[in-house]
């Protein structure tokens, strides 16, 4: 049953109409008295995961959750993100939109004294959150930058590197283009002065971001259009499908936003700010992915904090210090310091050498945060002015409107470094020598787009694009091109799409990783082995589930045979779990012999015997598992447990699925509750056909309700893909 809510406050009335299911309808009679709903109905669905979110970015989890926090609270007071919050609400370039965001966080804090009985999260844990601010909002505007960039990574090559040096890694961290075509990923190597140092930082900064399902870097989406030459209605199509951490409840809401000013937009909104940020307007549609901007470096340097100085290649400077006490529930809290400078922010200190951090944020504002610019585009010159004014997260948007054009754009501050070593920033790299300093950016008209592309097609699934390749350097880190060319493949075989034929496309679950080399793997295995396998005849389709997890599970043995013979087990096991393109690269290794890389058997041998090895022990099939942050107490195991029994995808299908790695220390993936905690968060279809219908749906509803038994309705709905519908003129 819908419920209605009238609101009023300073700059108007406003209507809310809650779902019991997905859709938050909004009118009002002002932009910002919409955006003033928008926070009250954020506050009444997602209070949980505001308090979360914010508590994450300024280090404070320990307050609530105690020490199992601890390293996780000192990491982000490291990166010292309040004072970048703090400096985002004086900033003179946000002043435009900064009434909508207090709009918005007046009714986040009008929802939270209304609400008598608080979420179960709160109540679990005895406490109850406090009012909201500005800075809350660029805190958390902050951390979604953190979330695909570029750091956990340089920290990952780095380990490795200084494990196998620069030519063996190279073979693990190349990337395939869109074209097939391999491109080597790291220059030559920096050594690595800060041993498990760096493992032990890892760990502790991926921790936070598991509490939001959000802990792996490995964040793929995909977002395709279609101009009207290729559709039955003559109109462009636009697909987004973003992959995100399964959580409990879902970090995303669906509106409807519409007022007596400008705004009349439905789409996807991710609790902190207001807006859309997946969606369309009567105009246009756009969604958006993750591009894989290689927009950080770490970089090493002398430090002597008793005088608070480093050294760089200017000579010394002076570090900034900033002391802050960390609570803990149930115990002492304890004192940190954070140190920094223009150059990053000092994530560690051994032996007079300290690990700093540099993004765009240091000196470079967040740019918009309530995407209004965004919402009210009318046509490609105005999204992309909007788009250049997102600074906070980089990455690849398409787009489509009702004059039948459609694009793709790249955004988001990329650094501009000295010509030929772009690619260094995959390694530590020394404050002592200039040539590694930035050059300022990238100047937005600088980078990749594209307009009404020839063949009428716009797709992007995280691969390297081949248009890309001329452009300015963005990554050395892509998704392998098996996305985008089972997409393509797809809008290939239908020569008028609609909206049904584009969520089919959404829905596909073939992967073209299996489908390619299955064939190769299946040869060498003796006739004796091939026997009654259930992988005999197979092609990748992953909703034939038995050989699907067979096939899944071989490679990933493959793979650790391959690198264990180099790596340690924990870095073998990290480099499938952080690596997007891994399998292609050691299927490489294994079947293109290098002289750098010595097999520790012969092909057969490593391919019969991980064969062999993923076919005894436990086959109990693994679940979709939607975490909760709360799930470590076995009552609150049980009451907040959302899963449902694997059914098919795999990381490369259209709607990823992947589990995390860490089932691979404990026999290598034999079933016995493994469970798949990684995949799509919500699909939408744009049809921009006058009157069209809009399908989408999500994995959670927007009901902050976190209690399983709630969700099984929505779980089977879910699984079945029967989207709901939309349309601005019903």
């Amino acid at each position: 049953m819908k419920r209605r809510i009238s609101l009023r406050s300073a700059w108007g009335k406003a209507t809310i109409t809650l779902p019991n299911t997905q859709l938050v309808s909004i009118e009002g009679d002002s932009d910002t008295a919409v955006y003033h709903a928008q926070g009250y109905a954020t506050g009444r669905l997602r209070l949980w995961q505001l308090d979360l979110t914010r508590r994450l970015a300024s280090g404070t989890l320990s307050e609530v959750l105690g020490t199992a926090s601890l390293a996780t609270d000192r990491f982000q007071r490291s990166l010292d993100l309040r004072r970048l919050a703090e400096r985002a609400v004086d900033d003179p370039d946000n002043a435009a939109e900064r009434s909508h965001l207090r709009a918005y966080v007046e009714g986040i804090n009008q929802a939270l004294v209304e609400t008598k009985i608080l979420p179960a999260e709160f109540i679990a844990l005895g406490y109850r959150p406090q009012a909201f601010s500005l800075v809350d909002v660029y805190l958390v505007a902050h951390l979604k930058y953190f979330i695909n960039s570029a750091w956990q990574f340089e920290l990952y090559h780095s380990l490795v590197t200084s494990a196998l040096g620069t030519q063996r890694a190279a073979c693990l961290f190349s990337s395939m283009d869109e074209a097939g075509q391999t491109h080597p990923a790291l220059p030559a190597g920096a050594a690595n002065e800060f041993g498990t140092a760096l493992e032990e930082l890892l760990v502790s900064a991926r921790s936070g971001l598991d509490k939001l399902g959000l802990e792996s870097p490995d964040i793929g989406s995909n977002v395709f259009a279609v101009r009207g030459q290729r559709t039955k209605s003559g109109f462009p199509l636009l697909g987004s499908d973003p992959h995100m951490g399964l959580v409990s409840p879902g970090f995303n809401l669906f509106f409807h936003l519409r007022s007596a000013g400008k705004l009349d937009v439905f789409g996807s909104n991710f609790p902190g700010a207001p807006g859309i940020v997946i969606g369309r307007n009567r105009d246009i549609a756009w969604g958006m992915t993750g591009v894989m901007m290689d927009n950080q470096d770490l970089f090493v340097g002398e430090v002597d904090l008793a005088g608070r100085r480093v050294r760089t290649f200017r000579g010394w400077e002076v570090l900034d210090c900033r002391e802050s006490g960390i609570g803990l529930r149930r115990g002492k809290g304890e004192v940190h310091r954070s140190y920094g400078f223009a150059g990053g922010q000092m994530l560690l200190e051994r032996n007079g050498l300290g690990l700093f951090l540099r993004w765009p944020a240091l000196d470079r504002g967040l740019g918009s945060v309530s995407l209004y610019a965004l919402n009210c585009a009318s046509n490609w010159p105005e999204f992309r002015a909007a788009l250049a004014r997102l600074q906070n997260a980089p990455g690849v948007a398409a787009y489509a409107d009702r004059e039948n054009n459609i694009g793709t754009q790249v955004y988001g501050l990329l650094p501009a470094r000295e010509k030929g070593l772009e690619a260094a920033g995959s390694l530590l790299l020394p404050l002592a020598e200039a040539r590694w300093d930035w050059r300022g950016y990238v100047p937005f008209d600088d980078m990749p787009s594209q307009f009404n592309p020839p063949d009428d097609v716009a797709l992007y699934a995280n691969q390297y694009s081949t248009h890309f390749i001329p452009a300015p350097y963005i990554s050395n880190r892509w998704h392998p091109p098996s996305r985008a060319w089972r997409i393509r493949e797809l809008l290939d075989a239908t020569a008028q799409h609609d909206a049904a034929s584009f969520v089919a496309i959404q829905d596909d679950r073939v992967d073209l990783f299996a489908a390619t080399w299955m064939p190769r793997l299946w040869a060498l295995l003796d006739a004796s082995t091939q026997a009654g396998s259930s992988l005999a005849g197979w092609r990748g389709d992953t909703r034939i589930v038995g050989p699907s997890l067979l096939f899944e599970r071989w490679v990933e043995a493959i793979c650790l045979r391959v690198l264990s013979s180099e790596l340690s087990l924990p870095l073998a096991v990290r480099y499938l779990d952080m690596w997007p393109a891994h399998r292609w690269n050691i299927m490489a290794i294994v079947f293109e012999p290098d002289a750098d890389w010595p097999l520790p058997a012969s092909v057969a041998v490593i391919v019969g015997d991980a064969y062999r090895s993923v076919c005894t022990g436990n086959s109990e099939p693994p679940r979709v598992d939607y975490r909760h942050t709360l799930r470590r107490h076995p009552l609150l195991r049980r009451l907040l447990s959302a899963s449902h029994p694997y059914d098919g995808g795999s990381r490369e299908t259209i709607p990823a699925l992947r589990r995390n790695c860490d089932f691979l220390t404990s026999g290598q993936g034999g079933g016995g509750g493994s469970s798949y905690s990684f995949g799509t968060s919500f699909k939408m279809v744009f049809d921009l056909a006058p009157g069209a219908i809009n399908p989408y749906l999500a994995n959670m509803p927007s009901s902050g309700n976190p209690f399983g038994v709630f969700l099984k309705k929505h779980l089977h709905r879910w699984r079945q893909g029967e989207r709901f519908a939309f349309s601005f003129e019903r």
